[in-house]
């Protein structure tokens, strides 16, 4: 890819960095989706992660988390019904 610049009377700009940017970011919202990508930006710092291991992540804490807590409720409520842990 070449170089994009616009000279202005004061200075050159640069927009080579701009442009790239852009690219990336419509394959990312072809790729996994706009909400996707939405959250991402919202809840990942600096790239610190890629997006399979948000979404990885993210799907962990918002399905496997609940379903977690209600198994160990049953099976406290199961427990209760038979007269406690003594």
């Amino acid at each position: 890819m070449q170089n994009l610049k616009i000279n202005n009377n004061q200075e050159n700009i640069d927009l080579t960095s701009i442009v790239l940017e852009r690219q990336v970011i419509k394959e990312m919202v072809s790729q996994h989706g706009a909400l996707w990508f939405i959250a991402y930006e919202l809840f990942v710092l600096n790239n610190s992660m890629s997006m399979s291991e948000f979404k990885r992540m993210f799907l962990g804490c918002v399905i496997g988390l609940p379903v977690f807590i209600a198994a160990c409720y049953g099976g406290l409520v199961i427990l209760s019904k038979f007269g406690g842990a003594n």
